[in-house]
Order: structure tokens, then sequence, then C-alpha cells
């Protein structure tokens, strides 16, 4: 007795299951899917997943197709994952008059009483801020204070969709309680603003006046938490449209700094990057007067000598904001 045969299905139908299976799937992760796509690098493919997974997101949540990975993220603890923010608010504090003798008081740390010191940014700061971390412990007088360096990548003010400094800084300010916060911005910022009062394109009026009120704030709400900023500008880079735009964002952090003074600090590197005709430069001599590597093979972040070179320059600029005592 001959065994009844197998049916095959035939390849059309084989390829309309697996199609229904993948747009299934992608339903029930479309919030996932669109989370991923705001943490892309700016440009049109991230606008074009931005827009295809919103709809996909639209939809799920509609027909209530997110609700078993809504669950499941609950489950696990992690029902913030897919939360996308935007919102760009500050302290209230930052609304009443400056208190300006108190801010220009410079107060005394010392081994009883150390300064707590809090290091942030985006990835130009890495490096730096590593070797600062290293420079100062052996100091009695500063004790390092959070995850050690707190810098995320291709992150930065104008995209809070990506990663949401507005919300995160005043957390960590009110949970670490730092007296000084070294930080720096604006190697990702060269670009349109999203989020709360964005829209403006880079180099408007308005895009200043909007990032200027960004950057204020991020200040601001380090003071009403009773820190002071000393915020590291950003270096010449080798590609001159891209050192226009950090040349605009300096002056953007130098004015809002002055506005603070003996509160806020701006480190000015940018010129410290460059040769003696003020161009940039991948070799430059380092402190004991030998030519070294300072940047890394994309023309904008800093090989181990130029972090030293950034934190010999915040070492020596402290005394702008603080004042240590060895004993």
């Amino acid at each position: 007795m001959r065994s009844p045969t197998r049916r095959l299905l035939p390849a059309g139908h084989a390829f309309l299951v697996l199609a229904g299976a993948l747009v299934l799937a992608a339903f029930l992760n479309a919030r996932g899917m669109h989370k991923t796509a705001a943490e892309q690098p700016a440009g049109a493919p991230r606008d074009i997943a931005l827009t295809l997974t919103a709809g996909l997101a639209g939809v799920s949540g509609f027909v209530g197709l997110d609700e078993p990975r809504r669950a499941l993220k609950s489950a696990l603890g992690r029902a913030g994952d897919d939360t996308i923010s935007s919102r760009v608010s500050f302290a209230q504090a930052r609304r009443r008059p400056p208190d300006t003798a108190s801010a220009a008081a410079r107060p005394v740390f010392s081994p009883a009483h150390p300064l707590r010191l809090y290091l942030t940014g985006d990835s130009l700061l890495y490096d730096p801020e590593k070797e600062i971390l290293e420079r100062v412990q052996g100091v009695g007088a500063i004790e390092a204070v959070g995850p050690g360096v707190d810098t995320h990548a291709a992150t930065g003010l104008a995209q809070p969709l990506v990663f949401n400094w507005f919300e995160y800084l005043p957390k960590q300010a009110a949970s670490l309680r730092p007296n000084l916060v070294v930080l720096g911005f604006g190697g990702n910022d060269g670009q349109p603003l999203f989020g709360d009062g964005g829209g403006q394109a880079f180099g408007t009026p308005e895009w200043s006046a909007e990032y200027a009120r960004r950057v204020g704030g991020v200040m601001d709400d380090f003071a009403a938490a009773g820190a002071k900023v000393m915020w590291v500008g950003l270096p010449i880079v080798r590609d001159p449209e891209l050192s226009a735009r950090f040349q605009l964002m300096n002056r953007i952090y130098a004015a809002q700094a002055a506005r603070r003074p003996g509160q806020v600090y701006f480190l000015d590197v940018y010129g410290r990057f460059a040769d003696a005709r003020g161009r940039y430069a991948d070799y430059l001599k380092d402190s004991s007067g030998q030519l070294a590597l300072m940047r890394k093979p994309d023309g904008i972040h800093y090989e181990l000598a130029g972090a030293k070179l950034v934190t010999d320059e915040v070492i020596a600029h402290l005394g702008r904001l603080v004042s240590l005592r060895a004993s």
C-alpha cells in the first residue's frame, strides 16, 4: 500500500504566508521599531524610517496589536523602553533673578569637604573626561560622582528624540548633588532643531535663539541644583564647514556663560587645537613640547594626547569657579 503523498504549498502561497508573518511581526513590534528609528542619525533615511514606523505604531495602537509588547515590557520592569520624549523644559528656578553675589563666590573644598565632580556630555568629551577622571583620583579635595564618565554618543541638544538631555540632566543633578559639572555638547548639533520649540533650520537667527534657550536652560538647571558649570567648547575640526558650525555654537555657549558670571565658565579650546596659522592640525605639541597626534582619523574626536590637552585646560581653569585646599 502506497503511503499518502504530502501536498506541497505552491511557492506563491509560501511567500504570502511568510509575508503575512512579517507584517504581523512588524505591527507587534511597531513601537520598538519607531523608537529605533528615532535613535538613528539625522538624515533622509531616518526621516523615512520615522514616517513609516509612525504609521505602523499608530495602526498597531489603534487595533491593540501593541498590547503584548507593552505587557511584556511592563512585566520585565522596562515599561518606558519604547517611550520617545521630545520635551524641552527647564527648572522654574531659572525664571527668578540670579543671586549674583552667591554665584560669584568661589566655594572652598578640601579632603574633609571634597568637591563633588560630575562629568557628562556627548562623545567628544568621552576621552577627555576619562583622562580628567584619572587625573583627579589622587586629589583628596575632589570626589567624582555618577557613573564615572557619563557621556552618550551621537546625542546633543538638537534632537531630544534621540536622547533627552533636558529630562536626564535634572534627574542626575538631583540624585548626584554635584558641586561642579564639566560638560560639553555640540558635536551633533549642527542641524535643524527637533522637539518642543524646535523646527528651525541651522544657522538662522531663529535657530540661534532657540539653541541659546536650550543651552541657557541646561546651565540654569544645574544652577538651580546648586552646581557650577564648566562648559567645554568645541575644537576646530578637519572639515571647514563643520568648523564654521562649531564656531557659531561656541559663540552661543560663550554668550550664555557670560550671562552667568561666577556660575558658568566657558572653556574655549577651539584655537588650542589649531596650528600657528590658525588651521586644523592632526599633530600639535603636547605639554612636554613633543609633537603628538591629537585627533582621531575622523578629524573630530580626540586621541589620547588631545584628551590630555583638554584635561590640562580644565584643571588649569578650575579656579575660575571653585577653590581647592590640600587640607
